[in-house]
């Protein structure tokens, strides 16, 4: 299964073909040849795309995660005290959690 050699929620396209320079001994698979081997040029021309849109997604996830961190720490500083009494309420806080 290429589950347990891939860790990867998709699905890995397997591209078939003969990519050599020779005329193909078997011609039963030369439909598949010419499609798979067109699949896999139209892949590798799209690759910067799909390089830069996976840098955009990383780069909004980690702005989420930045974002939560905020609102917890924000909470967290909301709920000590400003002046008197911080390490006895950050004690409270942390035996609550």
């Amino acid at each position: 299964s290429m589950g347990k050699i891939f860790d990867s929620p998709e699905v890995i396209r397997v591209y078939t073909g003969s990519y050599w320079n020779g005329p193909l001994l078997n011609g039963d698979f030369a439909d598949m040849f010419e499609r798979d081997e067109q699949l896999l040029v139209r892949e590798l021309v799209d690759l910067p795309r799909c390089v830069a849109e996976r840098k955009v997604n990383q780069m909004v996830n980690r702005i989420r995660l930045v974002k939560v961190h905020v609102c917890i720490l924000g909470t967290l500083r909301n709920m000590t005290p400003r002046l008197f009494g911080k390490s006895t309420s950050r004690e409270q806080i942390l035996d609550d959690l």
